[in-house]
C-alpha cells in the first residue's frame, strides 16, 4: 500500500487506485480499473477497459472525469451516499442529476432530506452523453 501520493499511475492490469483530501490526478491506464478521488478536486482518467470512476465518502470537491466511455465505463456510488440513496427508496437517477448542457453530475440532497444540491463531477465528452440507471453501479 502507498500513502501520502498525490498522483497516481496505473498499471495494464486492472487497479484500484484513489487519492486524498487533495486535489489528485488518477490515470488508471489499461485494464479495467476503480478510479476513486475521495475529497479535493481530482482529475480521474481510466484508459481502456471498462473502468469505474467512484463516489461516496470524502465528496470535498467536483472530480473531473477526462475519457467517461459512454456504454462502457460506469460511475460507482458507495459509501454513505450509496446507503443514504438505498435509504431513500428512490431509484438513482432521481437522485443522481445530470446536466448534459454543463456536463456536471450532482447529487440532489433535497431527495435525501438535505437542502439544495452539491455537483460531484464533470464529465468531459466530445458530443452528447446521456447517463442512465446503467451507467451506475452500488458499491
Amino acid at each position: 500500500m502507498l500513502i501520502s501520493i498525490e498522483d497516481l499511475e496505473g498499471s495494464r492490469l486492472a487497479d484500484r487506485l484513489w487519492g486524498d483530501e487533495g486535489d489528485n490526478l488518477i490515470m488508471g491506464r489499461g485494464g479495467s480499473d476503480f478510479l476513486e478521488g475521495r475529497g479535493g478536486a481530482d482529475k480521474l482518467f481510466g484508459g481502456a477497459g471498462a473502468d469505474v470512476f467512484v463516489f461516496g465518502d470524502d465528496l470535498g470537491g467536483v472530480d473531473v472525469i477526462g475519457d467517461f466511455q459512454e456504454g462502457i465505463d460506469r460511475i460507482g456510488i458507495g459509501g454513505d451516499l450509496a446507503r443514504s440513496i438505498q435509504d431513500s427508496g428512490l431509484g438513482i437517477t432521481e437522485v443522481l442529476e445530470w446536466n448534459a448542457r454543463t456536463l456536471i453530475l450532482s447529487v440532489d440532497l433535497e431527495a435525501l432530506g438535505g437542502q439544495g444540491s452539491m455537483d460531484i463531477a464533470r464529465i468531459l465528452h466530445d458530443g452528447s452523453l446521456t447517463l442512465e440507471a446503467d451507467d451506475f453501479l452500488f458499491l
